[in-house]
C-alpha cells in the first residue's frame, strides 16, 4: 500500500525559475549545427525590413504546366545540348584553380571564410557561385544544366533521413538581364501552396546596402509537381519539383533564395540578449537552460511573470507554455513568438 501522508518522505523541493549553469548563456555562440560539413563562422545578416505594401500572390499562365512538359520532353530528347556540370556541393570543396581572377561577389576564399567550389573562368564566365555552408542553409549540390538554369539538391532536415521543405542558399555572379531558371529536384510534400501563389523570397545584397531593401517575395514561372526521381526507401514516392524563374537586377550582386523569412538561432541568441539588456523586461522576463538539442545546442526556457513576490507564491501560479517552430522549416513559427 502506499504510505500515507504522514509517512512519505519529504519531496524535493521545487527549482528555482534560474538556474545557473556554468557559461551560460554565454557559451550558446556560435551555433552547433551537428553535422560534418565545415560551415562559415560568421553567419549571414539580414535587415529587418518588410515592404510597406502586401506583396501579390503570384498567378501562374495557363498553359505553364504544358510548357514544364515540352521543356522536359526537350531535355530528354536532345540529351547533347545538356551540360550536367557541378557547380556546387558543399560536402567537397576543391582549390579554385591557381589562376583564376577574384572579382566583387567571388574569390578563392567565397566570403573569406571557406573556399568556394566554383571559380568563374573570366569576365565571360556567367556560371552562378553557389554557397550555402552557412547557418540555416541547406543547399547539397547545383548542377548546371543550361547556361542559365540550374537543377538544385537540398539536405534534408537535420536527424531526418529524407525531409525537406526549408531552403536557403546564396547565388553570386549574377547577370542582369537573363532569366535565370532554379529547379529544385528532391521536394517531400505531395502539395504546396506554391501552386496557390507562394512565391520565393529573395534578398539582395546590393538592394539592401543602396536601398534598405530586405526580403521580398520572387520569380516567375513558379510550379510544383511530381518528377521521376523515385525515393530510396522502401516503398518511398516519388520526389516533387519546385521550379521557378529570376531575372536578377544587378551584375555580380549576392542573392539569397529562402522558403521563407530566415530566423536562425543566432538570431535567436542576439534577441534574448538585448531583452536581459532592458531593465523594462528584465524585471518580468527570466531565462535559464532547459536542455540541450540533438546537435548540442541549448535550448532556452524562457519565464514571464511578476517577480515581485515570495518564491511559494510563484510556485503556486498557473503556467501558460508557448511553443514554435516544431520543424526547421518553419521560421515563420519563429517570428510569431519573437513578436
Amino acid at each position: 500500500p502506499a504510505p500515507s501522508a504522514a509517512e512519505a518522505p519529504d519531496a524535493p523541493p521545487p527549482q528555482p525559475l534560474t538556474v545557473p549553469v556554468a557559461g551560460y548563456p554565454e557559451s550558446n555562440l556560435p551555433v552547433r549545427t551537428g553535422l560534418s560539413m565545415p560551415m562559415m563562422p560568421t553567419p549571414p545578416s539580414f535587415i529587418r525590413v518588410v515592404p510597406k505594401e502586401p506583396e501579390p500572390i503570384y498567378a501562374a499562365p495557363e498553359t505553364l504546366f504544358d510548357d514544364i512538359v515540352r521543356q522536359e520532353a526537350d531535355r530528354i530528347s536532345r540529351p547533347e545540348t545538356v551540360l550536367n556540370r557541378i557547380v556546387y556541393d558543399c560536402l567537397d570543396t576543391p582549390e579554385a584553380p591557381p589562376d583564376a581572377p577574384a572579382s566583387p561577389t567571388h574569390s578563392p576564399t567565397g566570403c573569406g571564410d571557406l573556399p568556394a567550389y566554383y571559380a568563374p573562368t573570366g569576365p565571360d564566365d556567367a556560371t552562378l557561385v553557389f554557397e550555402s555552408r552557412f547557418e540555416s542553409g541547406n543547399l547539397r549540390r547545383a548542377v548546371q544544366v543550361y547556361e542559365y538554369e540550374y537543377d538544385l539538391i537540398l539536405n534534408p532536415d537535420y536527424n531526418t533521413k529524407s525531409h525537406t521543405q526549408w531552403y536557403h542558399f546564396r547565388v553570386g555572379n549574377t547577370r542582369r538581364g537573363p532569366a535565370y531558371r532554379f529547379n529544385i529536384l528532391n521536394m517531400l510534400k505531395p502539395t504546396s501552396v506554391y501552386n496557390d501563389g507562394m512565391r520565393p523570397l529573395l534578398y539582395s545584397s546590393i538592394q539592401a546596402s543602396v536601398n534598405g531593401k530586405g526580403w521580398i517575395r520572387c520569380g516567375e514561372n513558379i510550379a510544383y509537381y511530381q518528377n521521376g526521381v523515385r525515393r530510396k526507401e522502401k516503398g518511398g514516392s516519388n520526389y516533387y519539383t519546385l521550379t521557378f524563374t529570376v531575372t536578377f537586377e544587378h551584375d555580380c550582386d549576392l542573392v539569397y533564395f529562402s522558403h521563407c523569412y530566415p530566423y536562425t538561432y543566432t538570431d535567436l541568441q542576439k534577441d534574448l540578449r538585448e531583452l536581459e539588456k532592458d531593465p523594462n523586461m528584465s524585471r518580468r522576463f527570466r531565462r535559464r537552460k532547459l536542455c540541450e538539442t540533438l546537435a548540442g545546442n541549448a535550448c532556452d526556457l524562457i519565464t514571464i511573470t511578476s517577480f515581485c513576490s515570495d518564491p511559494s507564491a510563484l510556485r503556486a501560479r498557473r503556467a501558460i507554455v508557448l511553443t514554435a517552430r516544431v520543424h526547421p522549416g518553419e521560421s515563420n513559427a519563429s517570428w510569431i513568438m519573437k513578436g
